[in-house]
């Protein structure tokens, strides 16, 4: 299994597609990043204030990559049919599969980390923390977002299995998070379930906030809250690798008894 990881970890050294794709992201998410004016406020803004408003669009954005990634490794080879070659030249499935795993897992998940923190660190540089979100609150929310995250990538791994076309899961990996992901924020607000990657990553990167009034400026802000219970993070971290590894076993089942034609 490790030349087969090898030899993936080649191939995606020299796809053009995928490095243009994270290119297109992160410049997404630089335009969010570096300015308010993506968003209709024209004004730049600190690291916390970032996060307190658009951090649910940073990480949908970012994970984007991981799953055009997932859709690159998984399902690449059925397109060419090299998947059939692997296992005439005497790998066995459980290796062939369990190989795309390993790289979509780790190479998704270091792409999402990529994708994110390129431009937020340069936010962080340019204008600073500040003063709106308890550090220590956030840090814990977006460790925890590594869960659902990679729940997702099982699930695409599952579906580039089953689909067999990494065009479509490509299409898909872009669609699910950017569109339908939004989508959440805009027609569920209420919807923060962990059962669904998507309301998960929403539970997490969106604070709960009320609007107060500060004597002392004679002004309105917003007061944000950046504590989970621990429920909360027993939630996430249990649906996320139960479902995931569903998906991972299933995926490994029905590609354990497919025929390859």
């Amino acid at each position: 299994m490790n030349n087969l990881i090898k030899s993936q970890l080649y191939q995606l050294r020299k796809e053009k597609v995928l490095i243009t794709f994270l290119i297109v992201i992160i410049i997404m998410e630089f335009t969010a990043a570096i300015s308010e004016t993506s968003f209709g406020m024209g004004t730049t803004i600190t690291a916390d204030t970032l996060l307190a408003e658009n951090g649910h669009y940073l990480v949908l954005v970012a994970m984007a990559f991981g799953l055009l990634l997932t859709a690159q490794v998984c399902g690449s080879d059925f397109n060419d049919r090299t998947a059939n070659y692997e296992l005439m030249s005497g790998h066995l499935r459980r290796e062939v599969y369990f190989s795309k795993a390993v790289v979509s897992l780790t190479g998704g998940m270091m792409g999402t980390v990529v994708a994110f923190s390129v431009p937020f660190m340069f936010n962080v540089a340019r204008w600073g923390w500040g003063t709106d979100l308890d550090v220590k609150g956030v840090l814990i929310r977006y460790l925890l977002l590594i869960f659902p995250v990679l729940r997702i990538i099982c699930e695409f791994i599952f579906l580039s299995f089953l689909i067999k076309n990494s065009y479509v899961v490509m299409a898909m990996g872009f669609i699910v998070p950017i569109g339908l992901g939004q989508s959440v924020v805009g027609y569920f607000p209420d919807c923060k379930s962990v059962l669904l990657g998507l309301t998960n990553i929403y539970k997490l990167a969106v604070f709960p906030s009320w609007m107060g009034y500060t004597v002392a400026d004679l002004k309105y802000v917003y007061v944000y809250d950046t504590s989970l219970s621990l429920e909360d993070i027993i939630l996430t971290v249990v649906a996320s690798l139960a479902i995931g590894s569903f998906f991972l076993w299933l995926g490994y089942q029905y590609f354990k008894n497919d025929d390859m034609r």
